[in-house]
């Protein structure tokens, strides 16, 4: 097949394409937005800082709020640009963080159209409904999901609700879509919530760590902190690569069935796995290698447990001792550090 008239047809199409958008000149505002999309890719730290801002962005309860949560963020943005620079002076007044607020508010709202189909889930409905006529079901996503105390987890439990009311009343008025209705496990709901409580960020607490090894099979020791905790999963995977590069694994649907004990009298600091085959330490952070330092700080820690000396688990490790990358794209990075039980049990009873 002569593939150079195909290659010329589709590039005469692109040109036509680019040839009908609006020039920067015409559109400034969202050359500008374009800019600005550019300078958050280019760095990573920037770019999880202004994320992880946005997301709590429908939290904060005034423009001083608004100032204070993102100057905490582009406090760990370690190479700072003149405009970064000048924002975390303009926090240091009460009149500095109103307009660093106001305007932090206004440039939320304005970039907000590349991702947001709506401030409230009544303004999202009309959107919603236009794709699952297409043929396109959806999940509706909250922001100001990260919640540290009782007072916020029950805000936005209430946020949950009021909009699952109004998506389950939308969705009963339109029309069937059996494709989008059942899978081949059984019927799927209409209206669906996508719920990470106090998950996107990973912690010592466990949260979205993003690890395989987190897996069938496989046990999952978890830090208890609280009496009467509770256990929220989700974000399942049917395959990922280490780091979970761009972003996104292969993300499913899945129903599991999980078992669990309280293991009362062993306190532990971080999340632990423990396979057939190994034992296991995530830590989380920021830079990695504090996360790494974390990781292989408690697997030492365990090998004590089971009898190690402190220095020799330590010099152990650094021969035979595994790490590898959970998650690099987190407002947190996820290491695992790891040890074959065949030496990690030969140690301790030696």
């Amino acid at each position: 097949m002569d593939r150079e008239p195909l290659e010329r047809e589709v590039q005469a199409i692109g040109r036509d394409l680019a040839a009908a958008f609006p020039s920067p000149m015409r559109w400034p505002l969202k050359a500008v937005d374009a800019k600005a999309m550019e300078l958050a890719s280019a760095d990573a730290e920037l770019r999880a800082a202004l994320f992880r801002f946005v997301d709590v962005v429908p939290a904060c309860r005034g423009v001083d709020d608004l100032a204070r949560h993102l100057t905490a963020f582009l406090d760990e943005v370690d190479e700072r640009t003149p405009p970064l620079s000048a924002a975390m002076r303009m926090a240091e007044t009460k009149p500095g963080r109103a307009a660093l607020g106001a305007a932090a508010a206004a440039g939320v709202r304005h970039m907000a159209h590349r991702f947001i189909v709506g401030e409230t889930p009544r303004d999202a409905i009309a959107v919603i409904r236009d794709l699952w006529r297409h043929g396109v079901a959806s999940s509706v996503d909250l922001l100001g999901e990260a919640t540290v105390t009782q007072v916020e987890a029950d805000r936005y439990a209430a946020r949950c609700r009021d909009a699952l009311d109004q998506l389950v009343a939308a969705h009963a008025r339109w029309p069937g879509r059996p494709q989008l209705e059942a899978d081949s496990l059984g019927p799927l709901p209409r209206a669906n919530l996508s719920v990470k409580v106090s998950a996107l960020t990973p912690l010592d607490h466990g949260g979205n760590m993003d690890v395989p090894d987190v897996k069938p099979g496989n046990t999952v020791y978890l830090p208890v902190r609280a009496p009467g905790a509770l256990f929220f999963t989700g974000d399942c995977h049917a395959g990922q690569g280490d780091g979970e590069l761009c972003g996104v694994a292969l993300e499913i649907t899945a129903r599991v069935t999980l078992q669990f004990d309280v293991i009362k009298q062993r306190p532990i600091a971080w999340p632990r796995i423990e396979s057939a085959d190994e034992l296991m330490v995530v830590g989380s952070a920021r830079p990695m290698e504090d996360a790494a330092r974390i990781a292989y700080t408690e697997l030492v820690g365990w090998l004590v447990e089971l009898g190690w000396d402190r220095w020799e688990a330590y010099e152990a490790l650094t021969q035979i001792g595994r790490l590898y990358v959970g998650n690099m794209v987190d407002t947190y990075y996820s290491l695992v550090a790891k040890i074959e039980k065949r030496y990690a049990h030969a140690g301790g009873a030696a």
